[in-house]
């Protein structure tokens, strides 16, 4: 498993563990949004999932550093706030 993971370079890596680590399936890591991620929890919220269920997994601690950048990265762009600054409720 080592090896498939270690070939994608940048944020092609990034996705790769996060699929792993996470346990997401394809079609769950193309939809998931920035406020599908707790940061403060360690936890990723999947909505409308398999069947069409919301589920809840766990964050893996080497992933919030890089995942932290994109999404404060992100939100800057998009809404002129970081996660850090605004409720997840109000995060589009």
């Amino acid at each position: 498993m080592r090896a498939i993971i270690s070939k994608p370079k940048g944020a092609y890596y990034l996705q790769v563990e996060l699929m792993y680590g996470t346990g997401l399936r394809c079609a769950e890591h193309f939809s998931l949004r920035v406020n599908g991620i707790d940061f403060g929890g360690n936890n990723v919220f999947v909505r409308g999932s398999k069947g069409n269920k919301n589920r809840t997994t766990i964050l893996p601690q080497d992933l919030i550093p890089a995942l932290r950048t994109i999404a404060t990265t992100y939100l800057e762009k998009v809404n002129g706030c970081t996660p850090f600054t605004t409720p997840v409720n109000s995060i589009g």
